[in-house]
């Protein structure tokens, strides 16, 4: 990858996420989280408008260290449905009926397995897995981390 790359990220920074021989995937810095853009590219995009302009494919909290790997881009001021929380739900593992859901304020209320279809796990994603979910969504396949973290109905 060309330029520098920041270890100092700040919500509104777009990055460029290096997927493999392939091309390059893109995401934007959240105040909770890193929303990636449905928008894949054979070499690094600078164009930031052109980046955000695509419609966000998904949004998770990525382990810091994953971020010291991807390119920061440079920065656009968030719109207002990327501000907040990502929201996200969390199962009992002893009692999988019970599920408690976070909302984009940050409140948690009790929810069925059911209300929690389509909604991300709250966790915290690594590099490897962000990037392999990237490469699966660009080759329209499904993901085996998401297979494996989405809600389990009883």
């Amino acid at each position: 990858m060309s330029g520098k790359k920041s270890h100092s990220w700040v919500p509104g920074d777009v990055v460029g996420v290096p997927l493999d021989d392939r091309g390059f995937a893109y995401g934007r810095i959240r105040e909770h989280g890193v929303a990636f853009y449905d928008f894949f590219t054979q070499r690094l995009e600078n164009d930031l408008g052109l980046i955000i302009s695509h419609d966000i494919a998904f949004s998770v909290v990525v382990h810091r260290s994953a971020l010291r790997r991807w390119e920061k881009l440079g920065s656009v001021s968030l719109e207002n449905h990327l501000e907040g929380y990502i929201r996200n739900f969390r199962q009992d593992i002893q009692y999988p009926e019970q599920c408690v859901v976070m909302n984009e304020e940050g409140q948690e209320f009790s929810a069925s397995p059911e209300e929690c279809i389509g909604l991300e796990r709250s966790s915290v994603w690594e590099r490897t897995h962000v990037e392999d979910r990237l490469k699966d969504c660009r080759d329209g396949r499904e993901n085996v981390w998401v297979s494996m973290l989405s809600v389990k109905l009883v």
